[in-house]
């Protein structure tokens, strides 16, 4: 971290492996990038590698805006009378053509880099017999699509996929069309949650039982459904029953029919909605 303004390219490649190693629970070999740069155990939580990147965006920042002074300043040279000879048109050349070589690793890295920087949390139950998990809710949150939690687990187990950690894409608002990322997680105490952490949870996906919560801040069910927005899915051939401790929870309860897939738009949209709300809230805060 302290040589960061050092980093490449290729660096920040053996980083973007690091850190889909972590996501997938794969092994990780990091080769030249361990001879120059630790790889400390923190690095585990998401949070720490999300500062990282965060901190070569800046240098890269840096590195373009000096890019830019260069130019400037070597365009001046260009017109001026110091640039007559022969002697100096080729060092002038020579700096055009490493600023050239040096722009296109830039707009490669920030082609390859760019992504919303407000981020935002969704937990969802880490039970085998919860309707949505960490293998099934990129395809419900992102593709609007519902994929039954056991099919999906099978189908990443067959191709030798490991749970992740988290799961991490970008959604688009309603209100402006901005993009955020969302980090959803089944686990905030092996995720390393901080307080800023908690600031940034929007939605929770509950399976209807009051353990889930155990770790949560805070802890009671009722308090955690006023704070952020709750969620309970259901199968429709299994109805809620009024002494469900869910109905007295302020969550939206969403009826799904497995076998069906024509509501899964509308699922999706009043799923946002009601999010985005509480989003907005905290992005105007």
């Amino acid at each position: 971290k302290d040589s960061i303004s050092n980093l490449g390219l290729s660096s920040i490649d053996k980083l973007s492996q690091y850190a889909y190693a972590i996501n997938t629970g794969s092994s990780f070999d990091s080769g030249s990038f361990a001879d120059h740069h630790s790889t400390p155990a923190n690095w585990s939580s998401f949070s720490d590698i999300y500062k990282l990147l965060d901190q070569i965006d800046a240098s890269r920042l840096k590195e373009a805006r000096q890019l830019e002074d260069k130019e400037n300043a070597l365009a001046k040279k260009t017109t001026s009378s110091e640039s007559s000879s022969s002697g100096d048109d080729f060092r002038v050349e020579r700096e055009r053509a490493e600023m050239d070589k040096k722009r296109k690793l830039l707009l490669q890295y920030q082609k390859s880099n760019k992504e919303p920087s407000q981020k935002f949390y969704i937990i969802v139950p880490n039970e085998a017999t919860s309707m949505v998990s960490l293998y099934n809710i990129e395809q419900l949150l992102r593709h609007s699509r519902f994929i039954p939690h056991l099919k999906a687990k099978n189908d990443a187990l067959r191709k030798g996929k490991k749970k992740p950690k988290y799961v991490r894409f970008s959604h688009k608002l309603f209100s402006d069309n901005s993009s955020i990322n969302v980090i959803v997680i089944d686990d905030p105490v092996k995720m390393k949650f901080t307080s800023s952490d908690w600031k940034r949870v929007v939605g929770v996906f509950t399976n209807g039982k009051a353990w889930q919560f155990e770790n949560f801040a805070p802890s009671h069910p009722t308090d955690i459904f006023t704070t952020y927005r709750g969620f309970y899915l259901h199968d429709k051939n299994r109805s809620v029953r009024a002494s469900d401790p869910v109905k007295q929870w302020p969550v939206k309860i969403i009826s799904i029919d497995s076998e069906n897939r024509h509501n899964d738009q509308i699922i999706w949209k009043d799923i946002w909605e009601d999010m985005e709300s509480l989003i907005l809230t905290k992005l105007n805060a």
